[in-house]
């Protein structure tokens, strides 16, 4: 929450403000992009059981 208070494009509530001019929405679609990046793993890891995420350990093991 806390990159959503310093972009300004949320709410207190931590809803997405409304009444966006076009480059401000052009501005928070680049910024939830952004986002997206360091939050992938974790979004996975509650997607993934943990054996898959063994299986995938070892593979990347052997991988190298």
């Amino acid at each position: 929450m806390i990159g959503g208070t310093v972009s300004g494009f949320y709410d207190e509530q931590g809803n997405a403000r409304r009444g966006l001019t076009s480059l401000q929405k052009g501005m928070y679609e680049t910024w939830t992009g952004i986002a997206l990046l360091p939050a992938t793993p974790f979004a996975l890891s509650e997607a993934l059981p943990p054996q898959a995420w063994e299986a995938l350990d070892i593979l990347l093991r052997m991988k190298r």
